[in-house]
């Protein structure tokens, strides 16, 4: 069973208990959950449980929205993004980044493929 988490501060028991709500609740990809998840990153020091819960939705969202996104620019600016992140990842807790691993995999090669994409059509269009 998992290990109920517990805080003493009441702002940040009552932000996860939203978001516990909200995942049940709405789509994934509601910005709501997001604007908690953003919160709960800064404000507080989270369990590795919950931090790679919030990261991997995090992933997930940012694969989603990629897909959609239509204007290319958006697309590298979301690219750019996801590479400052995973900067953050590869500093990581080995425990974090073993967790996190099957996630990162699929964005790396999509990285990697879409950003050489996106210089070649800057290099195309000059």
């Amino acid at each position: 069973m998992a290990e109920e988490i517990r805080f003493e501060d009441d702002e940040v028991a009552h932000v996860i208990k939203l978001r516990v709500e909200l995942m049940r609740t709405v789509p994934i990809t509601d910005h709501r959950i997001t604007q908690l998840d953003c919160w709960l990153l800064v404000n507080t020091r989270l369990p590795t449980q919950l931090l790679v819960s919030i990261y991997s939705r995090v992933l997930w969202v940012s694969a989603v929205e990629y897909e959609i996104e239509k204007d290319r620019e958006a697309k590298h600016f979301r690219l750019q993004a996801l590479k400052r992140w995973h900067e953050e990842y590869r500093a990581a807790p080995e425990i974090i980044k073993e967790l996190l691993a099957p996630f990162w995999l699929t964005w790396a090669d999509v990285l990697n493929t879409e950003e050489k994409k996106y210089e070649e059509e800057m290099n195309g269009a000059a």
